[in-house]
């Protein structure tokens, strides 16, 4: 069985990949999901009782990474990560046009609605 993986919000610094592949192939998949995926726990469980219980089968799992370069959502790139304009997205739960403001050490991504 191949379990596979889309992340297209974040790109995970090389550094890192060993620590996702880890958590991703737990034992523990409830800890695993919830932390990496953010899944349901009833998507934890299907996954658990059809999969890791069940000694006979054989599984493997990999991560697609798509460059953010190359993700859109409504034909907007996606604002920096961490920035003012990204939390304004998840608490929007929308794509909303974003500029930079600032400069140097001071600049961060906001909504135009906010300007």
């Amino acid at each position: 069985m191949r379990i596979v993986i889309e992340q297209i919000a974040r790109i995970l610094p090389e550094d890192r990949h060993k620590w996702w592949m880890d958590q991703v192939g737990a034992v523990s998949w409830e800890s695993c999901f919830l932390i990496g995926m953010n899944a349901d726990a009833e998507l934890i469980q299907a996954l658990k009782q059809h999969i890791q219980d069940r000694p006979e089968l054989e599984w493997e799992h990999h991560i697609y990474e798509t460059p953010k370069t190359l993700w859109r959502i409504q034909n907007i790139d996606a604002p920096p990560m961490d920035s003012q304009a990204e939390k304004d997205w998840k608490t929007q739960d929308k794509a909303t046009p974003w500029v930079w403001v600032g400069e140097g050490a001071d600049r961060t991504a906001v909504l135009e609605s906010k300007l």
